[in-house]
């Protein structure tokens, strides 16, 4: 899925008024940002299950990753996990060089990491990134 520039924007602005809320696994946890925020802007998440990949409009290859289209969600592994899970983290694009996510990792609720940053973290699996 590829977002026009007036949606993209849209996501940003919506997804930026997040920040600084506290992260809280149950009830307000990666997820539910983004869903939240989707559903701000007309877009409808489908329902995510971490053992399984989500769905191809709503991830991105390696490739696609790399050119960071804005607005976008994309799905990660924490590198730090003993997790057997597909993926355990979804952020949204927000530059260049920018993510917005909820998370107990890199600070405590919804922030802006830098990519090099959340990457120190986070890894995008290449068998995650092949099932499109």
């Amino acid at each position: 899925m590829v977002f026009s520039v007036s949606m993209s924007d849209r996501i940003i602005s919506v997804a930026r008024k997040y920040v600084g809320r506290s992260f809280d696994y149950e009830n307000f946890n990666c997820v539910h940002f983004v869903r939240e925020t989707y559903q701000n802007v007309g877009i409808n998440l489908p329902r995510l299950e971490r053992n399984l990949y989500p769905p191809a409009d709503f991830h991105l290859s390696s490739e696609e990753f790399v050119l960071m289209p804005i607005g976008h969600s994309v799905f990660f592994r924490r590198k730090s996990t003993l997790s057997n899970r597909v993926w355990t983290h979804v952020a949204i694009i927000i530059s260049s060089d920018e993510l917005i996510h909820c998370s107990c990792h890199c600070g405590k609720g919804v922030v802006v990491t830098v990519r090099s940053e959340f990457l120190e973290v986070y890894a995008l699996t290449s068998k995650l990134a092949n099932n499109s």
